[in-house]
């Protein structure tokens, strides 16, 4: 009789042991084949929230059809494209557009690329500076996007809706006269470039052609303020971190108020104190930095800070919203705050 205790012992020598499992063993498997659509001819497509879920996405050897990918998207590489309408959610990195002719494209976005490319139409948010190579006839606008889960999207994207460089393009290989690319009149409209029939599923997505970016504000995409009468708006944090939706509301009832009120540019920053000091806000504005991530607006129009002084009163946010006193102030505190925001987010 033996103790069973080395028995025991004995039998769990001869046991096999177990491979060890790792995160990334236990994460569901993908076919990538599914994050693929090519070889479209005249074809509809309307993939919705929850079909990408985050992964990288493909779009290639598509012509005249028209493709909806309204879901976060981790990156994109769209190549060998022809006189395609092209919807997309947030991309959380690049977009990488190649060889594509007649096209129309609205992507929210971290980075945009584009090259050997030519007569595109792009509504763009882009949290870095779009670059163009070896491409012709290019024409850039503000996004013009809203359907149901777009702020989830862009949340899960990490792209703020004020983080907008649209329109300052980079051309690697500019050329001398009208150059190969420009903007789109602040007019255009998105039903003027994607026109009926829609994929049914868009309904129940909740866009419509007709739906201006109730999320992502449309700036005129301006840089030099010099020809502005502008006012200069900074919304402070708060412990919900609601800095973002407070700006989009104020500036929604202002440009909803005042019709000949002008969006021109935002960023979504965290300031630092010595920030504070190169803006020119005082010791008790400056505190609040402390609250987290600030929104700068540059608004322009007659009379401009007279009507958000007037608003502010009326929405009682003077705890949450800074006005720049007067047009003197409003030009040097917008371009003191627009370089300590590039300085910060790199861009």
């Amino acid at each position: 009789m033996g103790c069973s205790l080395c028995n025991q012992a004995k039998e769990s020598e001869d046991e096999e042991p177990k491979p060890k499992e790792y995160s990334w063993d236990k994460r569901p498997q993908v076919d990538p084949h599914d994050f693929i659509i090519e070889n479209l001819k005249g074809e509809d497509v309307c993939r919705t929230s929850g079909s990408v879920n985050g992964q990288q996405l493909v779009i290639q050897n598509c012509s005249n059809s028209m493709i909806f990918v309204l879901d976060c998207i981790d990156s994109i590489n769209i190549d060998d494209c022809a006189n395609c309408k092209i919807i997309l959610g947030p991309v959380k990195g690049s977009v990488f557009v190649r060889d594509c002719l007649d096209c129309v494209l609205v992507v929210p976005c971290g980075q945009f690329r584009l090259r050997d490319s030519h007569r595109l139409d792009v509504f763009l948010h882009c949290a870095t500076q779009p670059i163009i190579e070896s491409s012709t006839h290019i024409r850039f606008a503000c996004i013009r996007l809203q359907y149901n889960h777009l702020k989830d999207h862009m949340k899960m994207a990490g792209l703020s809706p004020f983080n907008n460089l649209w329109s300052s393009v980079h051309d690697f290989t500019p050329v001398d006269g009208d150059g190969n690319w420009r903007k789109l009149s602040q007019k255009a409209r998105l039903q003027e470039y994607i026109t009926p029939p829609f994929p049914p599923q868009l309904r129940e997505a909740g866009w419509t052609v007709t739906s201006d970016s109730g999320l992502i504000p449309i700036s005129q995409g301006v840089a030099d303020f010099s020809d502005w009468d502008i006012s200069f708006v900074l919304v402070f944090g708060d412990s919900d971190n609601r800095q973002s939706d407070t700006a989009l509301e104020f500036l929604s009832s202002l440009l909803r108020q005042n019709d000949k009120c002008v969006f021109l540019s935002s960023r979504e920053v965290q300031l630092q104190s010595v920030d504070a000091m190169a803006i020119g806000l005082e010791p008790a504005v400056a505190s609040k930095l402390d609250n987290g991530p600030v929104v700068g607006l540059v608004v322009g129009g007659q009379n401009i800070i007279e009507i958000c002084l007037k608003l502010l009163e009326e929405c009682s946010l003077e705890n949450n919203i800074y006005v720049s006193p007067d047009s003197s102030s409003a030009s040097k505190q917008a371009s003191s705050f627009f370089q300590c925001a590039a300085m910060h987010l790199g861009c």
